[in-house]
């Protein structure tokens, strides 16, 4: 194996983890575009996100992720050339409408009266 081969092997494990290890870019000679160095206080998510790290990004499956699009409680993608890409901030504005669980506050005492029949 050749040593460039190496590095860029060597390059690719430090970055397991890193937000944008999946998309980036190799430029050169086996380094990375400035903005997706690990540890770079500089680093930004990426906005847009393709299918899987989208629905990786709200915490769903890909099924259940492409069914609230259809739904229409997700937004639909964008179409960037043949990329179909999904906003990360319209995205965070869907998350944010949906709708909390619902937590019962009563005690376990009234839920017991509530639910005995009235006579």
């Amino acid at each position: 194996m050749e040593l460039q081969a190496i590095v860029i092997k060597l390059k690719m494990k430090k970055l397991e983890g890193h937000i944008g290890a999946p998309s980036c870019l190799w430029k050169g000679k086996g380094t990375l575009h400035m903005s997706e160095k690990a540890g770079n206080p500089h680093a930004y998510p990426p906005r847009g996100l393709g299918r899987f790290d989208a629905a990786r990004y709200l915490g769903l499956g890909l099924s259940l992720f492409d069914t609230l699009v259809k739904e229409g409680r997700l937004p639909p993608p964008k179409q960037v050339n043949k990329r179909v890409i999904w906003d990360r901030v319209a995205l965070d504005v869907a998350f944010e409408s949906l709708p909390d669980q619902e937590q019962d506050t009563r005690s376990a005492f009234q839920k017991l009266l509530d639910s005995r029949p009235v006579t």
